[in-house]
């Protein structure tokens, strides 16, 4: 309660709310101001690791309280996708067969702490920088499919198996990333078509899952269509 609210002509429920009217509005209209170093990326960082190592509950609310973080400091989601949750992430995907079944929860934790912070922070906004670099953030999310499918699994490797619902979430995000798509900068034609071909080689590969090779279909096609329908597409004709 406003402390000189008593002595105006209006009342003193009226006064508070636009007083938290406007405070909403300044919050929404300023949205940054930080720079994204020293301790407040320190706890930027922390914040992503109770995300990716605790239970779906306590996840779910750092995520976030790190989308609400990073509103406030400038070049803070670039940083932290490319410094900080693609290096773990790839840990993750390496170590599928390093894991025993005993600790398949820590996996399972990392997959679907890895799925939110992506689908709340990262995805929609990846068509932002260009075709090439949302490529390559979807072909993340591809290898961590391919990498967690039965048919992918060789045969020396103990078997890993993690819920399905871990699984799930990683093709909600590929849907995300189609459904963020945006044609307003698509980029270098030959930067897209390299890492579309990469993505392509992965059809090559023996053992992988009818679903990966559906989901690399499905991002790669959007991908070059978004190229043909700007000013791209002549050099794209090209490659």
């Amino acid at each position: 309660v406003h402390f000189t609210s008593a002595w105006r002509d209006l009342s003193r429920v009226w006064y508070n709310w636009e007083v938290l009217s406007l405070m909403n509005r300044r919050l929404h209209y300023r949205p940054t101001g930080f720079k994204f170093a020293g301790l407040r990326r320190q706890l930027a960082e922390m914040m992503y690791k109770y995300t990716i190592n605790s239970n779906s509950l306590v996840s779910c609310v750092t995520v976030e309280c790190l989308h609400a973080f990073l509103k406030v400091h400038y070049g803070a989601k670039h940083v932290l996708l490319h410094e900080n949750c693609l290096p773990s992430h790839e840990l993750t995907i390496q170590g599928v067969g390093g894991l025993t079944s005993e600790q398949a929860h820590i996996a399972e934790a990392a997959l679907q702490g890895f799925a939110r912070a992506a689908a709340r922070l990262f995805m929609p906004g990846c068509w932002r920088r260009g075709v090439a670099p949302a490529l390559k953030l979807a072909a993340v999310v591809l290898r961590t499919i391919h990498a967690y499918t039965e048919e992918s699994k060789a045969a020396e490797r103990p078997a890993l198996d993690v819920r399905p619902a871990a699984i799930a979430m990683q093709f909600e995000l590929v849907c995300k990333w189609g459904q963020a798509q945006s044609a307003a900068s698509p980029g270098s034609p030959q930067e897209a078509c390299e890492a579309a071909d990469v993505l392509l080689q992965m059809l090559k590969q023996p053992g992988v899952h009818w679903r990966t090779k559906v989901c690399v279909l499905a991002v790669v096609g959007p991908a070059l269509r978004t190229l043909h329908l700007t000013a791209g597409a002549g050099e794209m004709d090209e490659q």
